[in-house]
């Protein structure tokens, strides 16, 4: 079930990404580097709950700026679904200050207006936290 939902997310979070990076502005890029920052700070320190929120605070108020009400509240029932699951395989996460996920790409690619490129960001971001999920999974 969770890949099913992962491979819907594929789906939708791209397209709200792509809708977003055409109504960017560099107030809401001001806002996105804040909230990235917030994340990463939150991976390094080794918070998970913390990184877990700072993440998803980050990702919708992206997915707001698509300015798409229907679409972001399809993505966010995608998400409640998979909550659980991502809360329970990350509590033990030891080595999520090691890791490499973060947004540097998504927001230099938002920073240019480059909807191709930032659709393939969110894309990877999505493959690097199922890779994450994985491994602490069959760890």
């Amino acid at each position: 079930r969770y890949n099913e939902i992962n491979a819907i997310r594929k789906q939708l979070e791209p397209m709200a990404v792509a809708a977003a990076c055409q109504n960017m502005t560099e107030t809401k890029l001001d806002a996105l580097r804040a909230l990235s920052d917030n994340f990463s700070t939150a991976m390094h320190q080794g918070d998970v709950q913390k990184a877990i929120h700072a993440n998803r605070v980050f990702r919708f108020t992206l997915y707001q700026y698509a300015e798409m009400p229907t679409l972001n509240s399809l993505i966010e029932q995608l998400w409640v679904r998979i909550g659980p699951c991502i809360n329970y395989l990350h509590e033990e996460m030891k080595d999520i200050p090691a890791t490499t996920y973060h947004y540097a790409d998504l927001l230099s690619a938002l920073e240019q207006r480059d909807v191709t490129a930032s659709r393939e960001a969110i894309d990877r971001a999505i493959d690097e936290a199922n890779i994450l999920l994985q491994r602490q999974y069959y760890s």
